[in-house]
């Protein structure tokens, strides 16, 4: 067993530096790019002769009728292995005190981008691994294979869906809802791809956090909340489109036409910064996702009721002054300006 145990903390140290891979690729470049590698990438860089071992020790220990003991020795070092790469490394939920209201407003949206990273990694890497890894490892033992995959990852799948079930708890706001349908978009993929996997118990954990969060941004919660959810979307506004409206502003009170006093080129130099500026939220909000309908077409709906009225006054006043010229600044007409609206948040995971 000592000699065992020796080999299965090799092996979990090999795996550990193979996270740490993952995760500086994450860092530098984001997880939109995980696809490049696998369940392929953590069996490839094993040396064969340390699952040949495994392996070869599990059939010896089996046969002679000691597959309990190697079961659970193999079972203890990969269910810590699988939880210092996923949950300490990756998702670093330790660090995360969900009771402080102060920390949870702080920290939990960059949480979340954690945890659906860490997600994403465990759905599409560590998880289908760890399969691959079992089923060498007890190559010849079908039952003993599921049965030891099914409880390594156990424990760190209910540590996730814990968090998300914590999510739903707090005072409700859109910045709120926008990270609760983030989860629950996630939890909408994840799920189907281990039910065969999960336990009964783990299956019906998992659909009742994704209920509790489908019914977070129910038609109900709209209803109830509405004042609140109104001045979060106010709050929206104010910190994104509000922004690029100030390049339609032309004095320090309202948003008015120009006026006789105001220059063909302070006029130009407007409209320049705000087609640069439409551009740039443009781009950035259009890969974001809604998961909601409904919400989505609120927010669009707000923000054209906002921003077209005060560009086609300044556009009006534009084509004033410039005349037959005007059409050589003027990037975008109303339409155009509803058609790149109507584009916001309809980036699919």
């Amino acid at each position: 067993m000592k000699q065992l145990r020796c080999y299965l903390n090799t092996l979990q140290q090999k795996n550990l530096n193979l996270v740490d891979i993952l995760l500086k690729h994450v860092n530098e470049y984001g997880d939109s790019e995980l696809m490049l590698f696998g369940p392929n990438f953590m069996i490839s860089e094993l040396p064969p002769e340390l699952i040949n071992y495994l392996h070869e020790t599990a059939k010896l220990m089996v046969r002679a009728g000691f597959e309990e003991e190697f079961s659970k020795v193999y079972i203890n070092c990969r269910r810590e292995c699988l939880e210092e790469c996923l949950i300490n490394r990756l998702f670093s939920l330790q660090k995360i005190n969900l009771k402080n209201e102060h920390q949870r407003v702080r920290y939990v949206d960059t949480v979340i981008k954690r945890w659906i990273t860490a997600s994403e990694i465990a759905l599409k890497i560590l998880f289908p691994f760890e399969q691959r890894l079992c089923d060498h490892v007890f190559s010849g033992f079908t039952s003993s294979a599921t049965r030891c995959f099914t409880e390594v990852f156990h424990g760190t799948t209910f540590q996730l869906l814990n968090f998300a079930n914590e999510v739903v708890h707090g005072s409700p706001s859109i910045w709120r809802l926008f990270k609760m349908l983030a989860i629950f978009e996630t939890l909408h993929y994840l799920i189907p791809k281990f039910q065969l996997c999960l336990d009964s118990s783990m299956n019906e954990t998992a659909v009742t956090v994704q209920n509790r969060l489908g019914i977070a941004i129910s038609d109900d919660w709209f209803r109830k909340n509405q004042v609140k959810f109104q001045q979060e979307l106010e709050l929206y506004q104010r910190k994104t489109w509000n922004k690029v409206l100030e390049f339609l502003k032309l004095d320090n009170n309202d948003y008015v036409a120009p006026n006789d006093n105001v220059t063909a080129e302070l006029l130009k130099e407007k409209l320049k910064l705000f087609n640069k500026y439409f551009d740039e939220m443009y781009r950035i909000q259009s890969t974001w996702s809604v998961y909601d309908k409904k919400l989505r077409e609120e927010i669009i709906i707000s923000v054209g009721n906002t921003l077209l009225p005060v560009y086609g006054i300044f556009i009006g006043k534009f084509r004033d002054c410039f005349g037959v010229h005007a059409n050589e600044y003027i990037e975008y007409g109303m339409f155009e300006i509803q058609d790149r609206l109507n584009n916001l948040f309809l980036q699919k995971r």
